[in-house]
C-alpha cells in the first residue's frame, strides 16, 4: 500500500471516529446520517427560524397519547429538520410545520384533531395550542371529525418560504379519510385550509368565554358564555348576512391574550355549517382548575373553497376589563388598559340596567344553575376608537345609566401608524380573502362608458 493511500485511510478512520463519538444522538448539535436525507448531514435539535421562513421538523417520535402538544414542545431538542425541497421524505416520527407565528402539529393520536400551536410574541418560547377540526357534516347534522393522522402528511411543496401538504384524518363513522390541504407561508400569520375529500366544514375548538362574529356593516355579534342566556342544552348561533369572520378571544395563564381569527370567501356566512357554539363545556380561559362553565365551546365555518385560520399573537391585541361600577347616562369611564400600539380599535361596553346587579357565579359542576336561564338586562354599546400612539387609554361614554359589567377592547384594523408586523382581523381578511378577487375594480357598464365619453367631448368643445 502506498503511503498516500495509507494516509487517506487513516484520515477517514479519524473522521468517522469523531462523527460517532463526538456527541450523543439525543444532544442538540449531534450529527446524524439519515437515509431520508440521502446521506445528507442533518443537525438534531430545534433552532429558531430566520424571519419570514418556514421549516418542517421530524419529531422522531410517534405521539399516541391524548393532548400531545405540550409534550411535543418539550421534546424540541430531539427534532430533526427536513431538508428543503424533499417532498418524498419518510419521517421517523410525527411531523411539525413551522413559520413565524405558529407550529402545525400532525400527530398519530386518533382521539384529537390537528393542533395549531400559537407562538406568543414577546415571550421566551411561550405557546398556546388549539385543536382545529376538519369535519364532514351531513344534511341531518351528523358530524364526522377527521382525527389524528392517516399515514403521514404528503409534502406537496417545500421551499424556504412556503409549505403545502395534504393531510388525512380518521373519521369515526366512516372508512372515508377526511382530507384537506394546509398551506403555510413564512411571513403570514395564517394557515390556509382547502378541501380535498369528505370534508365541508372547518372548526376551531375554542372553549373560551367570549367569541364573536365580525361583520362588515353591522356591529359585532358577541357570544359571552357566562352572560348569554343558557337554554338548558347545547345550541348554535348562526351568522348574520354580513359576517366576514369569527374571532375567538383567548386569554391564557401567562397572562397573554391572543385572537384566533377564522374567515372564508363570501358565501360561507349563509351556510348552516357556519356558527358559534354555546356549550356546557368548561372554558379554558384561566387554564387552571376549577374551570368555569358554560363556554363558547367551538366555532365552525363552511369549508367550500378555503378557510383561513389566523393567529393574532401580540400581547394586547385584545383585553377584557372587568369594571363593575355604576355609570350615569352620558357618564364616562377611562380604562386602565393602555393600547400597546396605534390602530383602529373597538371599545365595546356591556352595560346592565338592573338594580343591585351582580355577575353570575363561577360554575364548576356539570350542572348549570337555573339562574342562568334568566336573561340579564344588559346591552352591548359599540365604539370605534383610533389610537394614534402607543400607551393611550380608552374612554367609554355610556348612552344609558346602569352598571358597566365589563369592556371588551380589541384591535380591529390598521392605520398608517400601526407597526408593519402587527396583523389585524380586517388586515387578514383583506390579504387572505379579498386580495386578487373582491378588491379588483368592477368592469364598467356600457352606460357608464358612454357617459364618460360624452363628458370628455364636452370638455374638448
Amino acid at each position: 500500500m502506498s503511503m498516500a493511500r495509507a494516509a487517506s485511510v487513516v484520515l477517514a478512520v479519524v473522521v468517522l471516529t469523531f462523527a460517532v463519538f463526538g456527541l450523543a444522538d439525543d444532544e442538540p448539535g449531534a450529527i446524524k446520517i439519515t437515509p431520508n436525507a440521502m446521506a445528507e448531514k442533518v443537525r438534531v435539535g430545534y433552532t429558531p427560524l430566520k424571519a419570514g421562513t418556514v421549516r418542517i421538523w421530524d419529531t422522531n417520535k410517534r405521539y399516541e397519547k391524548k393532548r400531545p402538544a405540550g409534550r411535543c414542545m418539550k421534546d424540541k431538542p430531539k427534532w430533526s429538520p427536513v431538508p428543503f425541497g424533499k417532498t418524498d421524505y419518510k419521517p421517523t416520527g410525527d411531523l411539525v410545520f413551522e413559520n413565524d407565528y405558529f407550529f402545525l402539529f400532525c400527530f398519530t393520536n386518533k382521539e384529537d384533531a390537528v393542533s395549531l400551536i400559537a407562538k406568543l410574541a414577546g415571550t421566551n418560547g411561550g405557546v398556546v395550542d388549539n385543536e382545529i377540526y376538519k369535519v364532514f357534516q351531513t344534511k341531518r347534522g351528523r358530524r364526522d371529525f377527521g382525527h389524528g393522522t392517516i399515514g403521514d402528511p404528503k409534502i406537496l411543496k417545500y421551499t424556504e418560504k412556503e409549505i403545502l401538504i395534504e393531510h388525512s384524518g380518521k373519521a369515526r363513522r366512516s372508512d372515508e379519510p377526511v382530507t384537506t390541504t394546509y398551506r403555510i407561508q413564512g411571513d403570514k400569520c395564517w394557515l390556509e385550509v382547502k378541501p380535498v375529500h369528505y370534508v365541508n366544514q372547518q372548526g376551531l375548538h375554542g372553549k373560551v368565554r367570549i367569541c364573536a362574529f365580525l361583520n362588515s356593516e353591522s356591529d359585532e355579534y358577541i357570544l359571552d358564555g357566562k352572560r348569554a342566556t343558557w337554554p338548558g342544552r347545547e345550541n348554535n348561533r348562526l351568522a348574520k348576512s354580513d359576517t366576514i369572520g369569527i374571532i375567538n378571544f383567548h386569554r391564557g395563564r401567562k397572562p397573554h391574550g391572543l385572537m384566533w381569527f377564522m374567515t372564508a370567501p363570501p358565501g360561507f356566512e349563509k351556510s348552516k355549517l357556519t356558527y358559534l357554539g354555546h356549550h356546557s363545556d368548561r372554558y379554558w380561559e384561566d387554564e387552571f382548575p376549577p374551570h368555569d362553565r358554560p363556554s363558547c365551546g367551538a366555532q365552525y365555518a363552511r369549508l367550500k373553497d378555503k378557510v383561513i385560520i389566523a393567529v393574532l399573537n401580540r400581547k394586547g391585541h385584545w383585553e377584557r376589563e372587568d369594571v363593575l361600577k355604576p355609570i350615569t347616562a352620558g357618564g364616562t369611564y377611562t380604562t386602565q388598559f393602555k393600547a400597546p400600539f396605534p390602530g383602529r380599535w373597538r371599545l365595546i361596553g356591556f352595560v346592565v340596567q338592573e338594580k343591585n346587579y351582580k355577575p353570575r357565579p363561577r360554575v364548576t359542576s356539570s350542572k348549570i344553575p337555573d339562574s342562568f336561564r334568566t336573561p340579564i338586562k344588559g346591552k352591548y354599546h359599540y365604539n370605534t376608537v383610533e389610537i394614534k400612539k402607543a400607551g393611550e387609554n380608552f374612554t367609554f361614554k355610556s348612552p344609558v345609566a346602569g352598571t358597566i359589567d365589563y369592556l371588551l377592547i380589541y384591535l380591529r384594523d390598521r392605520t398608517k401608524n400601526t407597526p408593519k408586523d402587527v396583523f389585524t382581523p380586517m388586515g387578514v381578511y383583506r390579504q387572505a380573502i379579498l386580495s386578487g378577487t373582491a378588491e379588483k375594480p368592477k368592469a364598467k357598464t356600457a352606460p357608464e362608458v358612454l357617459k364618460k365619453i360624452k363628458t370628455k367631448m364636452r370638455i374638448i368643445r
